[in-house]
């Protein structure tokens, strides 16, 4: 049984994502540790048999919990070498949210709602780390706008120019955000733990189990 379908449809985009990291990484990452990374594959896995079938949250919590482990001796192994563009997060999120206002001009409410929502879930969860290491209050407000205050604001059919504006605001938060930053640091262990972690935080929400 799903009690919140939204949360659970995040959740599967979380896992999605996680799934992704790996398979991009996955050469690097057995190179690294190859019973750590089999390990970390299988349970991915296994999360999303779980997932799919609507299973036991207790089950993720147990998988979510090897794997986190297994992220953290590859990490350490890595010796953090392996680092991402963090700005090239929030160029998605500007293109995604600009898009988003077009598309709610046009009246298409429902590619709005899911290109905000992508703008949040596939990127601005990745950015939340480093920039919330500078400036907490600002990761916090953008996340609050972005994930909930926009998106209720489209789902209510809120006027056009007031979606604009709260993009807008956004945007300019997203822009000042950018400063303070670091361009580079967010290795790719880190951003597979916050998709791995991110996932028991839904499912855990979402009670998508009635053996919870």
């Amino acid at each position: 049984k799903i009690t919140n379908q939204v949360e659970y449809d995040e959740t599967v985009v979380f896992l999605t994502k996680a799934t992704e990291i790996f398979n991009n990484n996955k050469i690097a990452l057995m190179d690294l540790s190859n019973s750590d990374a089999t390990s970390l594959e299988k349970n991915l896995v296994d999360m999303n048999e779980i997932i799919t079938a609507k299973g036991s949250t207790n089950e993720i919590s147990i998988l979510v919990g090897t794997s986190l482990t297994n992220i953290a001796t590859l990490q350490d192994l890595s010796g953090g070498e392996t680092q991402i563009d963090i700005l090239e997060y929030f160029d998605e999120i500007e293109r995604l949210l600009n898009e988003a206002k077009t598309a709610y001009r046009s009246g298409n409410t429902q590619m709005a709602f899911d290109l905000v929502t992508e703008a949040y879930l596939d990127n601005y969860e990745f950015v939340e780390g480093p920039l919330g290491e500078v400036d907490s209050e600002l990761v916090l407000k953008i996340e609050i706008d972005m994930r909930e205050n926009l998106r209720d604001m489209i789902k209510s059919n809120e006027s056009t120019d007031k979606v604009d504006a709260q993009i807008d605001m956004i945007l300019s938060d997203l822009a000042q955000a950018k400063k303070v930053v670091p361009e580079f640091g967010t290795i790719t262990m880190i951003i597979l733990a916050v998709a791995i972690i991110s996932i028991i935080g839904f499912t855990t929400r979402s009670k998508i189990s009635l053996r919870v």
